[in-house]
């Protein structure tokens, strides 16, 4: 049976979903507990966020294991829940038994198309995925996938909900072998990333926030031949996903150069950023020469050797910390893990334009 989501739904890393629900459909335990949960939870995404977004994650990817009819969720109105935090999660989920997976399997049988004969060996499917993939194949024997669309236009071709299809992406339904954009027609859906060419340059620089990017633009074309040749801004979290923009610039990149906040939040965005443009091929996101070592700098002058105060929720030490901080060059690594950890911050907005003058003069 197919639960309806309780919450709104992030995006979780797709590998690590699928390592999640992996777990989950061959541990031999019955009853799973939260701790238990908890555990297979931090074994699937190593790289998670803290707080509540961590409390949501888990949320999704139990909600997308209940989906997939590998575990029963309890009732909503029942006491097997942790409300004490937000957002409310199960205190124990249970491991769906054979007789109660839905006896109809006539979907084995189906004359699926080659393209889809995979299916049959499916070792379960809901009856939502049942009729998207009987949609699917209505779709490519009618030939509408052949002209290119949207992938939220293509979800509602396909489900009847515009964010459907998105969220299916992270389900077993797309692996090595089965669906792809590709076979749905899909135009990669990529969001737009705010990019000024300033230079000649091979290198780009992106900055997480608007005003230190109007900042940079300002300072950099004083320069007859400015260090970089394209200057980004990459609207917070957003730029995890429009980094792949740079698959649509006709003009060779050698090299994107990020900074952002130094937080949990900021380190995350290039991390996460990082990580796909290595997946996809896309020249190396790297640390912005020189600017992490001039927030340092600026925010001792502004008399907050030690960061800026954060929320008391940050103030803690997650497992994370460490490889969120190996992003960064080795000679700040330190200093801002000591940061992060007690629970501050240093915004990039401290770097005004004598600093950005002082790093690219130096």
């Amino acid at each position: 049976m197919t639960s309806t989501p309780l919450f709104e739904e992030p995006m979780l890393p797709p590998e690590s979903m699928q390592t999640f629900l992996h777990r989950l459909a061959h541990t031999s335990v019955r009853q799973l507990k939260i701790a238990v949960l908890w555990k297979y939870f931090a074994e699937a995404f190593p790289y998670r966020p803290g707080g509540s977004e961590n409390r949501k994650w888990l949320q999704r990817a139990l909600q997308e294991a209940a989906d997939q009819d590998i575990i029963r969720l309890p009732s909503v109105r029942g006491r097997c829940w942790d409300h004490t935090l937000e957002p409310p999660l199960p205190t124990v989920v249970w491991k769906t038994s054979p007789n109660e997976v839905r006896d109809d399997e006539s979907w084995r049988d189906y004359p699926w198309l080659p393209q889809l004969r995979w299916i049959a060996d499916m070792p379960m499917l809901s009856q939502e995925q049942v009729i998207f993939l009987k949609r699917v194949q209505e779709a490519l024997r009618e030939g509408v996938l052949q002209r290119s669309a949207p992938l939220t236009y293509r979800s509602l071709q396909l489900t009847g909900n515009e964010k459907r299809l998105g969220e299916l992406l992270h389900s077993a339904l797309f692996r090595s072998g089965r669906l792809s954009l590709a076979l749905l027609g899909c135009i990669p859906d990529i969001p737009p990333l705010v990019i000024e060419e300033i230079g000649a340059s091979p290198v780009a620089l992106i900055f997480e926030n608007a005003a230190a990017f109007r900042t940079a633009a300002t300072v950099l074309k004083q320069y007859a031949s400015p260090p970089y040749g394209w200057l980004g801004f990459g609207s917070g979290a957003s730029f995890e996903r429009s980094v792949l923009h740079f698959t649509l610039m006709e003009h060779q990149i050698e090299r994107i150069e990020y900074v952002g906040d130094l937080d949990r939040h900021g380190l995350r965005i290039a991390r996460q950023a990082a990580e796909l443009a290595q997946s996809e091929l896309l020249p190396s996101v790297v640390p912005a020469r020189g600017l992490h070592r001039a927030m340092l700098q600026s925010v001792q002058q502004f008399g907050y050797p030690e960061g800026f105060e954060y929320q008391p929720k940050e103030r803690r030490r997650d497992a994370s910390d460490e490889a969120l901080s190996a992003w960064l060059p080795e000679d700040v690594r330190v200093d801002v893990l000591k940061i992060i950890q007690a629970g501050r911050r240093v915004p990039e907005e401290v770097l005004g334009p004598d600093e950005l003058q002082h790093v690219w003069q130096a």
